[in-house]
């Protein structure tokens, strides 16, 4: 559980500094909304497979 907890934080942290950059620039906002859906996406299929 503490393993699990940690990668949340480590990429909590990844996504504050990429919505921090995304905020300031309209042309990586773009890439990382697509990425962000994309993303958002496969670990849905990941973690309904994982709880099959």
């Amino acid at each position: 559980m503490l393993q699990a907890g940690k990668w949340w934080f480590l990429f909590a942290l990844l996504v504050a500094v990429v919505a921090a950059v995304a905020y300031f620039n309209e042309s990586v906002r773009t890439i990382v909304i697509a990425l962000g859906l994309i993303a958002a996406v496969i670990l849905l299929a990941w973690n309904w497979l994982t709880n099959l």
